[in-house]
């Protein structure tokens, strides 16, 4: 059929689907109250990556089942969520149950993959390598699970004013790293200013309130945080 190359093009690009979605699960299981993780960027060598080895591992997985199934009494419904079409049949009613075979077995496919992503994750968090999520803050990030829990933020900015530095205090309700794990942009809710005297080292706060704000990072010069635990009682 004049088609064929291009549906089989289709079907070959759909295949790298599961690589994407377990790499989404993956970084989900990082999430936390405060930050939601970015995927990492599709022409990065680190997206590539990533999005490679999970589609390749969710194909052994998948193709071991495709096996397993062949080789029992269940091998005929093999056919019927088979993604791995190799040719396509003239035949209009044949061409749509390959179709439609392939489109089920790709949803298996991601099934597959983004269970894979989530064990995957857990298997980091469980080993103690959440740097990989979040960088040079994840000790940070651990400590401050729990819903009886919030992180509390201070951020310097690179405003000053006779000597001092404007700066800004309040619970961290939004952390956004970019994809060097650094911190991209910082939301604190409930916040403050002060002013910071460089050549004193007096602070000043006021008690202005602000609902919410958002800094990027060309608009800080240094950052700190810690973890505050809500004890009941006290």
């Amino acid at each position: 059929m004049s088609f064929q190359p291009t549906l089989l093009a289709i079907v070959a690009g759909a295949l790298v689907l599961p690589g994407i979605f377990a790499v989404w699960a993956f970084y989900r299981t990082a999430r936390t109250d405060e930050i939601d993780l970015p995927l990492p960027g599709l022409k990065s060598a680190a997206g590539l990556g990533q999005i490679g080895a999970f589609a390749l591992a969710s194909h052994l997985v998948f193709a071991g089942l495709l096996l397993a199934l062949v080789n029992s009494e269940c091998g005929a419904w093999v056919a019927s969520f088979n993604p791995y079409i190799k040719t396509v049949p003239d035949d209009p009613d044949e061409l749509l149950r390959t179709i439609a075979g392939a489109l089920f077995g790709l949803m298996i496919l991601s099934l597959i993959a983004l269970l894979l992503g989530l064990l995957a994750g857990e298997i980091v968090l469980s080993l103690g390598k959440g740097a990989m999520f979040y960088g040079a803050f994840s000790e940070l990030f651990v400590a401050g699970k729990g819903s009886s829990k919030f992180i509390y933020g201070y951020i310097l900015t690179k405003l000053e004013k006779n000597g001092s530095i404007i700066g800004y205090q309040g619970t961290v309700t939004s952390f956004i790293p970019g994809e060097d794990r650094f911190p991209e942009k910082i939301q604190l809710s409930n916040a403050s200013m002060f002013t910071l005297n460089l050549y004193t080292g007096k602070r000043r706060e006021f008690d202005t309130k602000i609902k919410s704000i958002a800094l990027h990072r060309d608009e800080w010069s240094n950052i700190a945080f810690k973890v505050v635990e809500y004890r009941r009682g006290a």
